[in-house]
């Protein structure tokens, strides 16, 4: 998507994607598994949970990679 100088992109645009990623550990789980990490998009209101990095930026790059990806389509391609 290419922005002209003085124009601005608003969420309205079907281009123009939020993902919120949070991420903590958890004290409980077993060592070497305390992470946890969320994927969420807040248009469709999807939220995915990911124990290892790796999964979910494998997650971020499918979304990034499928503009129209939804839950109905595919819920998480990495973690069931």
């Amino acid at each position: 998507m290419k922005v002209n100088k003085g124009e601005q992109v608003t969420a309205a645009d079907p281009a123009y994607r939020v993902f919120i990623v949070r991420c903590w550990d958890d004290g409980e789980a077993p060592e070497g598994n305390a992470s946890r990490f969320v994927l969420e998009i807040p248009r469709t209101n999807e939220r995915y949970g990911f124990t290892s990095p790796e999964n979910l930026l494998k997650a971020l790059h499918y979304q990034l990679d499928s503009p129209r990806a939804t839950a109905v389509s595919n819920p998480n391609p990495l973690e069931k």
